[in-house]
């Protein structure tokens, strides 16, 4: 009726099933970082952070080149067309070294239209300062760049921006 072997076997069983158990949900524990990064995985939260700060970095810059904005920026009552024009292609590059950094954290897709649109806003006020009079004042510059602010080459930059971004944040 009662046999101590078969008893024994069980409990021995038991116990090898449950170490088995424990020894498994320590290594899971363990590992689960390296499977599942969770919003508790600092690593990934840092990660994370320094992503959307470079989406971040990258709507400034585009804010900051916008012919219009650096024209006003650097109005003098002084300075010619050219001579503001030259001040504000020399910030555009400016700008954009400071910002160079950032394409390891997007898509190659996104550099090439970051650096694109540097280039189209740096043509943009070389061909609009060419259509002024050489002895142009500035404020003329400035006003013909106000003119065509909603055709800045930054819009379709700033969507890009935010397209990548908004996919970034869904993952």
């Amino acid at each position: 009726m009662f046999n101590p072997i078969i008893f024994l076997v069980i409990a021995l069983a038991i116990s090898l099933i449950a170490i088995t158990f424990y020894l498994a949900f320590r290594w899971f524990k363990k590992n689960a970082q390296h499977f599942f990064p969770s919003a508790n995985n600092e690593e990934f939260n840092d990660n994370h952070k320094v992503v959307i700060n470079a989406y971040e970095r990258l709507i400034l810059l585009c804010e900051r080149i916008q012919p219009d904005k650096l024209a006003i920026r650097f109005q003098s009552p002084n300075l010619t067309a050219r001579e503001l024009s030259q001040a504000m292609i020399v910030a555009v590059h400016q700008e954009f070294e400071h910002n160079v950094t950032q394409q390891i954290y997007i898509s190659e897709n996104l550099w090439n239209i970051i650096c694109l649109t540097k280039d189209e806003v740096i043509f943009e006020i070389i061909q609009t300062t060419t259509e002024l009079p050489p002895e142009s004042e500035g404020r003329t510059l400035t006003q013909k760049l106000l003119e065509q602010k909603q055709q800045s080459p930054i819009n379709q930059a700033l969507k890009a921006i935010r397209k990548e971004a908004h996919q970034y944040v869904k993952i």
